[in-house]
């Protein structure tokens, strides 16, 4: 940095994935995104980079000059070599992330059973990813990441998709995790750009909310990606409780519902939180009788009590 501090980037995954790597510096070009635009220094990548991955990032910055520009400002990145990473050798095939939450079990669940018409994507595999909610230095880290893997296996088997476990240190890098919370996503999946052409993002801000800047966005998402792997914004048509409806017909992903981030060394749903409470809630506009995911339902007291922290959570819940 302009500082002349190192920050190191890693990711670690299964060695059975190693012929899918791509040897591109793009993934890292994606994770570093924010650091640049925050030193406001060009860059000069030692590695080959592909062009049009180059050319959607000036639209992403430009987009997120637009939302912070007290924060962010243009950058070039220059790299070694300028030249297309190669396509997979099997077009269609699709990777997304996978946490257990309502947005990436409906996502998975609409394409493998073909329900987003002309849109459906082939998704072959689902990346769990250790360092994105749960972060490394986290109390019980290990523990709770093990419950969500073998809880993400469960759901995404019995849809007949491969999870993939990934680790990294991206939480280590100096950013606003709510503005770069899509880049540490797509850089992460862009590891594998040697097997899959394209990468589904669960969409977190609907249609009806496209104002709000967020770190993965419908607006900005495409941009992070390129020729030979696009990224796709994925269900921002839907209200939330749409999705629940959908859901209720997927046995695994009730049972495996995970939304929560704030119960301490666990992984299961604390059902006080903010985000606990407005799930329960999205069950009960649904119409949809509470899962086991969740161990208890809500009192009116703590429906009464809860505050807000975000501007997007008063969207959210004018929504319930």
């Amino acid at each position: 940095d302009p500082q002349g501090k190192r920050h190191r980037l890693w990711w670690r995954l299964p060695v059975r994935w190693r012929e899918a790597l791509t040897p591109w510096a793009d993934p890292f070009v994606v994770a570093f995104l924010f650091p640049m635009m925050q030193w406001r220094r060009d860059v000069f990548v030692e590695g080959f980079v592909s062009p049009s991955l180059l050319s959607n990032l000036e639209d992403y910055i430009a987009v997120w000059q637009a939302w912070e520009p007290e924060r962010y400002q243009p950058v070039e990145i220059r790299a070694r070599e300028e030249a297309e990473a190669p396509p997979p050798p099997e077009e269609g095939l699709t990777i997304m992330p996978f946490s257990c939450g309502v947005d990436s079990s409906f996502t998975l669940y609409r394409h493998r059973r073909g329900l987003a018409g002309r849109r459906t994507r082939r998704i072959a595999a689902a990346m769990v990813m250790h360092g994105f909610d749960i972060w490394l230095d986290q109390e019980n880290a290990r523990g709770m990441y093990e419950g969500l893997l073998r809880d993400a296996s469960a759901v995404v088997g019995s849809m007949g998709v491969e999870c993939i476990p990934v680790a990294g240190n991206f939480h280590e890098l100096p950013t606003i995790w709510g503005h770069s919370l899509g880049t540490h996503l797509v850089g992460a999946l862009r590891l594998l750009a040697g097997r899959f052409d394209a990468a589904l993002i669960p969409n977190d801000v609907p249609y009806t909310r496209l104002g709000i800047p967020w770190g993965s966005h419908p607006l900005s998402n495409p941009y992070l990606g390129g020729r030979h792997f696009r990224v796709i914004d994925d269900g921002g048509e839907f209200p939330r409780f749409e999705k629940i409806q959908v859901l209720a017909q997927w046995p695994e992903a009730m049972r495996h519902l995970r939304v929560c981030f704030e119960n301490p060394g666990s992984h299961l749903n604390c059902c006080r939180c903010e985000k606990c409470i407005r799930t329960i809630l999205g069950f009960r506009v649904a119409g949809v009788e509470l899962p086991p995911a969740f161990a208890k339902d809500v009192s009116n007291r703590q429906i009464r009590r809860i505050r807000f922290h975000r501007e997007s959570n008063t969207h959210q819940w004018l929504e319930v």
